[in-house]
């Protein structure tokens, strides 16, 4: 009876550190980060940052239905790059504070990270926001090119 209850004790314990390992060893060292936005004239986009380094959109009316339609893989600078506004902006100690500026935008943000979690609810776009969310537009904004790449260039005859 005592061997058994070792052997689940070990497996749980192993189980722990290896979740943990996953985490620290993932693209994005375990962070993670859903930010859906919502305002005036029908205004809403979803953004999901994941673990293992991609990151999700979702526009309009699927940002309304908490799904998204664009899948991308975010780079090591990017990543490097969103730690870095988390932490320049206080995300990981305060909530960011809430603005005046484009006062119809609400925000709903959860972060997540091996130290830790928060979830916060903003309106406005404010100083401690807009690094943030530009990052992840500028991010997403990668799922036109594909079709951008593909259009004739000015100096070049269509085929």
């Amino acid at each position: 009876m005592q061997s058994i209850v070792l052997v689940i004790v070990l497996s749980v314990c192993l189980g722990c550190s290896s979740t943990s390992a996953v985490k620290a060893n993932s693209p994005t060292g375990g962070l993670s980060l859903k930010m859906s936005i919502t305002g005036k004239d029908n205004l809403a986009a979803l953004y999901r940052v994941e673990q293992d380094g991609s990151i999700h959109f979702g526009g309009g009316q699927d940002a309304q239905l908490n799904k998204t339609s664009w899948t991308g893989q975010l780079t090591q600078e990017d990543v490097e790059q969103l730690r870095a506004l988390l932490t320049e902006n206080g995300w990981f100690t305060a909530e960011p504070a809430a603005s005046s500026t484009d006062a119809d935008r609400k925000y709903h943000i959860d972060l997540r990270w091996p130290g830790g979690n928060r979830s916060f609810k903003v309106t406005g776009k404010g100083s401690m926001i807009a690094p943030i969310e530009d990052l992840l537009a500028k991010i997403a904004n990668r799922r036109h090119d594909l079709f951008l790449e593909s259009l004739p260039k000015a100096s070049e005859p269509p085929d």
